[in-house]
């Protein structure tokens, strides 16, 4: 049989060996899974090599399932340029309007790695007012709503957060808006099962909340104000809130703390909680901001990514089936390289980076009262809108490309290196993720 019009490979495709003599493929642009059995594997490799020349029924059948999932795709297409126009497209769209909003600056804690300098602002009625007409204007033909609640501890003026969130909705709602989902980022101190409960009606259904070791370990590095433990009270809010909202239990990593991780899961599965949060795993990056002397203790994000496949498999081995996945990245590794992505300080001040987010003019791109921006703000604002990874020979040419899109902008444009943005974890550590993914799967057992 011939093959089914020009073809080619995707440059896209990785694949990874499996001990059995099976093959997992991957696929970056579509981020699509296929395990190859041994039976069906020679054939997938001859049609790859053959650029889709069949030889009988069962080919032409395995051949519309590679192409479905991009394995192989046209002879003539340019799959890099398809990436541009998309990322581009997405960029740009305003079908989704993400808004991230910092009520206070203000905080209990005095976290070790924080970015950011405190402030006793908090969000007054002429700001909301500003913030809510600037997210009308933005509003009106979007299909989804995306609010991110954050600080600062958000959790510090509740009372600003629920009333702000109650207009969003209800203008959410008016147009029409399909989809909106909303969260808050908060250290968990406050968030008991009252506030939980609270949230929740408003539409505030989940939380991210960390946890960076056990006890010794986690109120050295997260103290109150005055220098007292949190973890004690955390976890036992963890454990009355989680069953009224989602919850995400952040573990920030470096080299202080890398076997941490694991006792926090330790912990929680002791406590019959593990069930009911998931695990993020983080790496503490280095900031110009307040933290930046904590720099040394940093990973590269090639250690992180290594580090990141040991924690996971740990996991894995303790029944514990949840691993990260990559994903296809259009419209940018972050909210920051979107047109229609903002976050808001309590002054009103916009800016498009969460570690960016401070009271002054000079490191915003505008506010939420007028559309006019000083010389300076438009230039802060250009750097992002600027920022094209396909402009980066490292990046263009970089397998994991739709995966990445040139990682952090605020990283990559502060970066020295031109030739490539803030490469993801996935550059290093894919295959090995991938390979623990299907071990979810499947329940298989992890060994090594």
């Amino acid at each position: 049989m011939s093959s089914d019009g020009q073809l080619k490979p995707s440059r896209y495709n990785f694949f990874v060996d499996l001990p059995s003599g099976r093959k997992l493929a991957f696929n970056g642009s579509t981020a699509a899974l296929a395990e190859i059995d041994e039976e069906t594997l020679p054939r997938f490799l001859r049609l790859l090599e053959s650029y889709g020349k069949t030889e009988s029924q069962a080919d032409v059948e395995l051949l519309d399932q590679m192409k479905y999932a991009r394995f192989l795709c046209p002879a003539n297409h340019d799959e890099v340029s398809e990436l541009q126009v998309r990322d581009k497209q997405q960029r740009q769209t305003k079908s989704t309007f993400f808004l991230t909003i910092a009520p206070t600056l203000a905080c209990n804690f005095r976290c070790d790695y924080c970015f950011q300098n405190s402030s006793v602002t908090v969000m007054d009625e002429r700001v909301a007012d500003a913030l809510i007409a600037f997210s009308e204007e933005r509003l009106a033909g979007s299909e989804r709503f995306m609010i991110t609640w954050f600080g600062g501890e958000p959790t510090l003026c509740l009372d600003t957060v629920v009333g702000l969130q109650k207009r969003l909705a209800e203008m959410s709602e008016r147009f029409g808006v399909k989809e909106l989902t909303s969260t808050i980022i908060t250290n968990g101190y406050m968030l008991n099962a009252g506030m939980a409960q609270r949230l929740k009606e408003v539409g505030i259904d989940e939380a991210q909340i960390t946890l960076d070791g056990p006890r010794e370990i986690h109120d050295r590095r997260r103290m109150m104000s005055g220098g007292r433990g949190t973890f004690d009270r955390i976890l036992a809010n963890v454990e009355e809130s989680c069953r009224i909202m989602r919850i995400i239990v952040r573990i920030n990593v470096d080299s202080e703390n890398s076997s941490a991780p694991l006792e926090v899961v330790d912990i929680l599965q002791q406590r019959g909680l593990l069930e009911h949060v998931n695990i993020y795993f983080a790496p503490v990056n280095p900031s110009k901001g307040v933290c930046a002397d904590v720099s040394g203790r940093c990973l590269s994000t090639e250690a992180f990514a290594h580090l990141q496949v040991e924690l996971y498999r740990e996991l894995v081995r303790r029944g514990v089936y949840r691993i990260e996945y990559p994903q296809v990245a259009p419209g940018g590794y972050c909210g920051a390289g979107n047109d229609h992505s903002f976050v808001v300080a309590p002054n009103g001040l916009l800016f498009k980076c969460w570690e960016e987010l401070s009271l002054s003019p000079d490191d915003a791109i505008g506010d939420v009262f007028s559309a006019s921006r000083s010389e300076r703000q438009q230039r802060n604002l250009d750097r992002y809108r600027n920022f094209d990874a396909f402009s980066r020979s490292g990046c263009r040419e970089c397998a994991i490309l739709p995966l990445c899109l040139g990682g952090c902008p605020n990283a990559a444009t502060n970066g020295s290196n031109e030739e490539r943005g803030f490469c993801s974890p996935w550059k290093y550590n894919l295959g090995e993720m991938l390979t623990l993914r299907y071990k979810c799967n499947t329940h298989e057992e992890v060994r090594g």
